[in-house]
């Protein structure tokens, strides 16, 4: 889903490729949820059904744990100060589910046989439920901003089969009543959908982007921005849950032989209210490449011939795109790309090398401290002469000379070399 000119840039490109110069670079940065439990949420059938001399009462809880995920493609641009923006990687998104019910059986018998009363209530203990029980469901989703947070990123249902969760015909195992017979047989169906939407996408403590379109601004160092750009990003998001639970029984009650009851019930909902959980999701952020310029090129001579090299290098971990903005007339320069951290050359041809200097020679770049550079020409010196990036001057040679002029401007150049590579 990035934009065709950041993966431009990314390329690792010779220093002798054509330079088209784009403001911008990426990165990746994946984020995630995930917990073991679910808010609190219980449910209670009450007691079922109403008006029998023997009932049942179910509750219950819904437990299981949630996970989200989901890579980010951090980008920055700086054609007019640094802002980045947070498209998703397509399909990266991954919601996961598992979910399960822990339940307790309730009964009750209030009535008499041959005059004797008969008042029982109490838990009637449920076998481990089997896995079948188990709601899950995973899904993937691309993972971008909605404008309209009503509609969902990414959804997933599960619904079981019909599962046993007790039955028997020997009632007097699990009911302390004399004389009692009969049989018992409960089950249930549980279904869960569960639908995550992400809310805001944050970038560093203060940048927060709401929509697939927006940016956060990102402020210069006091120093200018380095070889590279660290970007902390995390993600807001709503998990929304509607779980359901729903129960058929059968209950055959006879003490001393005279049946008490024997009702059938086919469909016994448990109320169970949906959930919404805000969510943050987290990670380590990302580090986005810049190009950045070692030593910036003040003035280039031509007193040993019409074509001069003006030299650079690239400091950054971005390639470095160089292009000319303006030039005096019959002055003509190369566009080149320096890969992450090395030399290049940006070849300086004058028509008429005696007439240069009239006006300056403007170079584009895409260094976010440097977009462009300003390179005097003198028809009477020969070499260049250079300021490194924090104004102090370094390096280069002006002499207008013949050969020996030539050789110390070699030595200068080998000396600002070893510099910039210490």
């Amino acid at each position: 889903m990035r934009n065709a000119l950041v993966a431009a840039l990314l390329f690792s490109a010779a220093s002798t490729a054509r330079a088209d110069v784009t403001r911008c670079a990426g990165g990746d940065a994946a984020v995630a949820y995930a917990v073991d439990d679910l808010p609190t949420q219980s449910g209670d059938t009450g007691w079922f059904p109403s008006g029998y001399v023997a009932q049942l009462r179910l509750t219950g809880e819904i437990v299981g744990k949630t996970t989200v995920a989901m890579g980010l493609a951090p980008t920055a641009c700086w054609d007019h100060g640094m802002v980045v923006a947070t498209p998703g990687e397509a399909k990266s998104g991954m919601l996961d589910v598992e979910y399960g019910a822990a339940l307790h059986l309730l009964g009750q018998i209030h009535t008499s046989v041959l005059g004797q009363s008969i008042d029982w209530s109490g838990e009637i203990p449920i076998p481990v439920l089997p896995t079948d029980l188990e709601l899950a469901g995973t899904t993937t989703f691309d993972p971008i901003l909605l404008p309209d947070s009503t509609v969902k990123s990414a959804s997933v249902s599960d619904t079981t089969s019909p599962i046993t969760v007790i039955s028997t015909n020997i009632l007097g195992n699990i009911i302390d009543i004399t004389g009692i017979s009969g049989g018992l047989y409960v089950t249930v169906q549980g279904a869960m959908t569960s639908t995550y939407t992400t809310t805001a996408v944050s970038i560093g403590d203060d940048g927060v982007i709401t929509s697939a379109t927006g940016v956060a601004t990102v402020a210069a160092p006091a120093a200018g921005f380095g070889p590279m750009l660290a970007v902390a990003a995390s993600a807001t998001g709503n998990v929304h849950y509607a779980p359901s639970l729903v129960f058929a029984a059968n209950f055959d009650v006879k003490i001393l032989g005279i049946r008490v009851v024997n009702w059938q019930i086919a469909s016994i909902s448990m109320p169970l209210s949906a959930i919404d959980r805000p969510i943050s999701l987290s990670g380590s952020g990302a580090q986005i490449g810049l190009p950045h310029i070692d030593i910036l090129p003040q003035q280039l001579g031509f007193a040993n011939g019409a074509s001069q090299p003006l030299q650079l290098h690239n400091g950054g971990a971005a390639p470095l795109m160089i292009e000319v903005a303006s030039a005096p007339s019959g002055v003509t320069a190369e566009a080149v790309t320096i890969a992450p951290g090395a030399d290049g050359v940006v070849q300086v041809t004058a028509a008429d090398p005696s007439s240069v200097g009239s006006a300056a020679l403007v170079l584009s770049t895409n260094d976010p401290n440097n977009p462009s550079l300003t390179v005097a020409l003198d028809p009477s010196s020969s070499g260049q002469s250079n300021t490194p990036p924090d104004g102090e001057p370094s390096g280069g040679c002006n002499a207008s000379g013949g050969g020996s002029g030539l050789l110390l401007a070699g030595f200068a150049l080998v000396a600002l070399v070893k510099r910039r590579r210490a």
